[in-house]
C-alpha cells in the first residue's frame, strides 16, 4: 500500500488528474508484472525460445517476420521502452 501510495501521489504531483493518475498506475503494475512473469518462465525454460518453433509451419506471417524482437530478452530495455511510452504526454488515457 505504501508503494502504490507514493507512486500515485508522484503521478499526482506530475499533474495527472486522479483517474489518470490511477490508470497509468494501474498500467505501470501491469507491465512489471507482465515482464517479470516473463522473464520468469524463459529462467525456467533455460532460455529456450518455444514461439519462433511454434511458427515454423508459416501459418502466421506477422508473427513469422517480428519473432526475433518478440523474442529478445532485453527485459530492461523493454519495460524502459513501454515506461516511456506510459508515462509520455501523449500516453494512454482513462475512458
Amino acid at each position: 500500500m505504501r508503494f502504490a501510495d507514493a507512486m500515485i501521489a508522484a503521478l499526482l504531483d506530475g499533474g495527472l488528474d486522479e483517474r489518470r493518475a490511477s490508470w497509468v498506475f494501474w498500467t505501470i503494475q501491469y507491465l512489471t508484472l507482465g515482464l517479470t512473469q516473463e522473464e520468469q518462465a524463459l529462467a525456467a525454460q533455460c532460455g529456450v525460445h518455444t514461439l519462433g518453433p511454434a511458427l515454423a509451419g508459416g501459418g502466421y506471417p506477422a508473427l513469422g517476420r517480428v519473432v526475433p524482437d518478440l523474442e529478445d530478452a532485453a527485459f530492461t530495455e523493454r519495460f524502459e521502452f513501454g515506461l516511456s511510452r506510459i508515462l509520455s504526454p501523449s500516453g494512454p488515457t482513462a475512458p
